[in-house]
């Protein structure tokens, strides 16, 4: 058996727990970042929602982003884009069923 095989194997183990570890961990956080990021979310579909202002539905997506952009930021919530749009497609459809919409 060659050293570095060896040397290999003998760190299998700890780099596959290591492994688990880091995804166990992004995992949970970007469940509690959705989690934060979606009652944000909710608070800002029903404010653009209820705005007269806003007669399309790109308008209202575009007014809810901007809302949920800034509020993330004021909370240290570091998010992309696509997260913020995401929270807002789960708010839509949350506020649907609820009757909120």
């Amino acid at each position: 058996m060659g050293f570095w095989k060896w040397l290999k194997d003998l760190f299998r183990p700890l780099i596959k727990e290591l492994w688990a570890m880091i995804k166990e961990f992004i995992s949970g956080g970007t469940e509690l970042l959705l989690a934060q990021l979606q009652e944000i979310a909710i608070t800002a579909v029903k404010m653009v929602a209820s705005d007269p202002g806003l007669i399309t539905d790109s308008d209202k997506r575009k007014r809810a982003f901007d809302i949920i952009k800034a509020k993330a930021i004021e909370q240290g919530l570091g998010v992309r884009d696509s997260l913020i749009n995401f929270a807002i497609e789960l708010a839509v459809n949350y506020l649907k069923q609820v009757g909120g919409l």
